[in-house]
């Protein structure tokens, strides 16, 4: 597969800059189906100074590459550097600058990894340019593509020793290398050289060779520049943005710590800085290298650079050289149908050309699908089309045959024969065998398993085979073999050879010795023959006695022995001792096995007879009553430890241990003991009897914690509660004596209560009192006011309370609340006399539970002098601030009055009359 370029929509390809007398040309064009790579042809020389000089512009599938060395303003020095070139790439275009400053000129000849190049007139690219260090600057280049190789990465560059002027110095060297990488993004390269003079503030309004798509990175690198060593101020504006400012020495200075300025990588429309202290940074230290993305309208074919002295710095800005890189290609689609191909024969390949966006294909043979099955030999390409681009591949496939052989079945061969194994294929081919060789043939006297592998260029074949060295049979009989008497043991002579015969008159490959004797057999493979013999001992089986059978009282053990010393043990129980013992019931078996492996075993039954079970509960019973004990096990024998000998005890009145010791028929014992309580009656515990009084509750409290109650109603609670007359019962149990208590309660009444509690009285007209009554006669009494008797006289609005107690000292509170309410009425003075003294100056109504009231008061000649309401309802005998007249006055009133002692108002009234007024 070869992709050697990729045409775009708008035939991006077909670039030329405006150079003046230098033209930067690119070619493409298009045969058959592929595309050819853009030639560059640059023609170095100038006639004309232009305000934009482009150097160099370029569109290709790859990237661009700087870095270089500034040596300052004097001296001499090496400076090394990275130009990542990135593997299957190849070198498009390499430039290696030289950037002079001042109006005198000397050549200098500088060593890039070793090759010395001279830097001469003749290979100036720039218009020369004034310094304000006297005289012309201008900008070198030379063309070193045919010298570089794309894989060297690492650049050095040493500068020989020159005058210390800043009229005439080499002050920086670049190298800018534009690579075409298969596979890689389209991108555009632009190279200005600079042609303005130095001043403090320098401006370049750039045409772009296509247009800047700020979806991808567009990288800005300033190449080579000088400015004076004491500290000042930089910085550096694109399209009216501040990329960045540095106070200090200006770039490139003589600082010793300066160097590598500028350098950059651009790849896959991704901008990178390349040995710079601070990667994509404007002016700060060594970086002078930004992304442009953010600060560029997309699509636009313009930007402008602004170089600037901070406020109070000199006009010493000198650049060089302006590198951008950034994609324009809206068409951007990688094509790969893969590398040329080998298919071999039965097999296919499918071709896929699927784009990630809405495309048409047209393959050589006129389809249309984005897949291509290929299974014959031929050159295949395809054309996609995407609105207005096309991308176009071809891939070259060739359909071998496979080749046809066979090393043949598995085979067997006799120990010193051989077999020869032959590899001859149609179409012929080149076999590798597994031990490596490359013969034809190969010749095998071991057994194994050996393969070939036949390839014809392209296509392989192979095959496996087993071969098998047979040799004589071998002896594998023991010489010996002991047995145990009724086993038996077998004699294998091992196989497959072709007969066997024993001299037993046998001919299987095996047989089973039970007797003592020689056993011998003979084995015969194809001529060979193997005579081989056994001679069998057949031992005795050891003697163990373990006696008969026998039986034991639970918690017993018995002890057993398997005899024959120095012999290994088994036994059931897991034990491998010679001795053994046994304390459950079961049957006990021991394997004993001698030292010829012989093994002897006997069986004993143990039984072992349960012991009495003797369950005996302690027993409680009241002081009256008797307790029994039984001791069970019907049939054994017993003995109380009073003397006893029945299953069964009973005993009276007297707490004490009791035990007994059991004896079975098979004369196995136990015993126990058990404990014997006789609790006393509970004592009484209510309270005597008692009286109350009436609304009153007694809680009635038994006084025993821990007893078991129950009362008159069947409760069981450790109190009951009382509130009317009873006599109540309680059972105090202990759980077995139970006690009777008893207590009577008498609830005496209380006195009658007050009824009328509330009144409405008023004390204005005589007597001025009211007698109050408690009632209930024959009780004594306590008034509030002090008072003792039954009745008192009350004088005063407010409440009256009184405690009342009968003789059996009952007693109720009550209380008799007088509230003022005097029946409504209004009166209206006939005169007053306002003359200050205190006396009747004022006129207005007077009355008892006036709601509200307005008062107008009228001269004689109907005219209102005097209005007010409620509290302001009084006139004072004078208008308008003066002294009214002596003489007779009409009144008017509006009024309602408040109709009980709740505070309801009656119905709006009105009255008129006449008040004298005298002075």
């Amino acid at each position: 597969m070869r992709q050697v370029g990729r045409l775009t929509c708008a035939d991006h390809n077909n670039l030329s800059g405006d150079l003046g007398n230098m033209r930067a040309l690119t070619t493409a064009g298009r045969t058959g189906h592929r595309t050819r790579a853009l030639a560059l042809t640059a023609l170095l020389g100038w006639g004309t100074v232009s305000a934009q000089v482009l150097f160099y512009s370029d569109q290709f599938n790859g990237g661009v590459l700087s870095g270089g060395f500034s040596v300052g303003t004097v001296g001499t020095g090496s400076g090394s550097f990275t130009m990542p070139v990135p593997a299957g790439a190849s070198i498009r275009q390499a430039w290696f600058f030289g950037c002079h400053l001042g109006a005198g000129f000397t050549p200098i000849t500088v060593d890039l990894n070793g090759t010395p190049w001279t830097f001469d007139v003749g290979q100036l690219v720039s218009p020369p340019w004034n310094s304000i260090y006297g005289g012309t600057s201008g900008e070198y280049a030379i063309d070193v593509t045919a010298t570089l190789s794309p894989l060297v990465t690492n650049y050095t560059i040493t500068v020989p020793p020159q005058a210390s002027t800043v009229s005439n110095t080499w002050t920086e060297f670049y190298l800018v290398i534009a690579y075409d990488l298969p596979g890689a993004s389209q991108i555009n390269v632009d190279l200005w050289l600079n042609d303005q003079d130095a001043a403090p503030q320098v401006i370049y309004n750039l045409n772009t060779s296509a247009q800047l798509l700020t979806s991808a990175d567009i990288g800005l690198a300033i190449l080579g520049g000088y400015a004076s060593a004491f500290p000042d101020c930089e910085q550096v504006t694109v399209n009216g943005t501040l990329l960045g400012t540095f106070w200090g020495p200006d770039f490139n200075s003589v600082d010793p710590n300066w160097g590598t300025m500028g350098a950059m990588a651009y790849e896959n429309n991704t901008l990178t800085g390349l040995g710079d202290d601070n990667a994509d940074q404007a002016i700060y230290f060594t970086d002078v290298v930004s992304d442009l993305s953010a600060v560029v309208p997309n699509g636009s074919t313009a930007l402008t650079v602004e170089f600037d002295h901070c406020s109070g710095g000199s006009s010493d800005n000198h650049i060089f050289l302006l590198l951008l890189a950034y994609s324009s290609d809206p068409c951007d689609i990688v094509l790969d149908l893969g590398p040329d191909t080998v298919l071999c024969d039965g097999a296919s390949l499918v071709l896929n050309a699927l784009q990630g966006v809405p495309a048409g294909y047209t393959w050589q043979d006129g389809s249309a699908l984005s897949q291509f099955t290929v299974t014959q030999t031929g050159d295949y390409y395809v054309d996609v089309t995407s609105g207005l681009c096309t991308r176009s591949d071809t891939i070259h496939v060739d359909v071998l045959t496979t080749p046809v052989f066979s090393l043949g079945p598995d085979t067997t061969i006799c120990t010193g024969g051989s077999v020869t194994l032959d590899a001859t294929a149609v179409p012929a081919g080149t076999p590798t065998w597994s031990n490596g060789s490359m013969n034809t043939t190969l010749a095998v006297s071991t057994t194994g398993q050996y393969w070939v592998e036949v390839d014809n260029g392209g296509c392989s074949a192979s095959d496996t085979v087993q071969v098998t060295v047979v040799p004589a049979p071998p002896a594998l009989l023991p010489a010996t073999a002991d047995i145990c008497q009724g086993d038996s043991v077998l004699l294998d002579a091992g196989g497959p050879p072709d007969t066997f015969l024993w001299n037993t008159g046998a001919t299987d490959t095996a047989i089973y010795a039970i007797t003592a004797g020689t056993y011998s057999v003979t084995a015969t493979y194809g001529t060979c023959n193997t005579v081989d013999s056994t001679v069998v001992t057949v031992h005795a089986l050891p003697g163990v006695q373990l006696g008969p059978d026998t039986s034991l009282c639970v918690g017993e053990e018995w002890p057993m022995s398997a005899g024959n010393p120095g012999a290994n043990y088994l036994w059931s129980t897991g034990s491998t001792a010679q001795l053994d013992t046994v304390s459950t019931p079961q049957t006990v078996w021991v394997n004993v096995t001698d030292a010829f492996g012989c093994t002897g075993s006997d069986t004993i039954a143990v039984t072992f007879d349960p012991l009495p079970v003797v369950v005996l509960t302690s027993d409680t019973a009241c002081i009256d009553g008797t307790i029994t004990f039984d001791a069970g096990n019907p049939g054994s024998t017993y003995l109380w430890s009073n003397g006893n000998t029945g299953q069964t005890v009973t005993v009276t009145d007297s707490s004490a241990t009791y035990s007994v010791v059991v004896t079975t028929p098979t004369i196995c014992v136990d015993s126990a003991s058990v404990q014997a309580t006789f609790l006393d009656f509970p004592p009484p515990s209510l309270d005597p009897d008692t009286a109350l009084c009436a609304g009153e509750v007694l809680v009635i409290d038994a006084h025993a914690p821990g007893m078991d109650l129950t009362w008159s109603d069947g409760s069981h609670g450790p109190t009951y509660t009382l509130t009317s007359d009873d006599t109540v019962l309680v059972d105090i149990s202990n759980g077995f004596c139970v006690t009777r208590d008893t207590i009577v309660v008498v609830f005496n009444p209380l006195p009658v209560p007050i009824t009328d509690q509330d009144r409405d009285v008023c004390f204005d007209p005589p007597p001025h009192h009211l007698e109050l009554d408690a009632g209930n006669p024959g009780c004594t009494y306590l008034w509030n006011t002090g008072e003792t008797t039954q009745h008192i006289l009350a004088e005063r609005y407010g409440a009256y309370s009184v405690t009342i107690t009968t003789q059996e000292g009952c007693s109720i509170n009550g209380t008799i609340d007088l509230v003022e309410y005097c029946p409504p009425a209004i009166w209206m003075p006939s005169a007053f006399t306002p003359d200050a003294d205190g006396v009747n100056d004022l006129f207005g109504p007077i009355g008892h539970n006036i709601a509200t009231v307005e008062l107008d008061i009228f001269d004689r000649w109907g005219e209102l002098v005097y209005t007010g309401k409620d509290g302001d309802a009084l006139w004072d005998g004078t208008v308008g601030g003066s002294l009214a007249p002596d003489g007779v006055y009409v009144w008017k009133i509006a009024y309602r009055f408040i109709t009980d002692a709740l505070g309801s108002q009656g119905n709006a009234e009105e009255a008129v009359g006449h008040v004298t007024l005298l002075r």
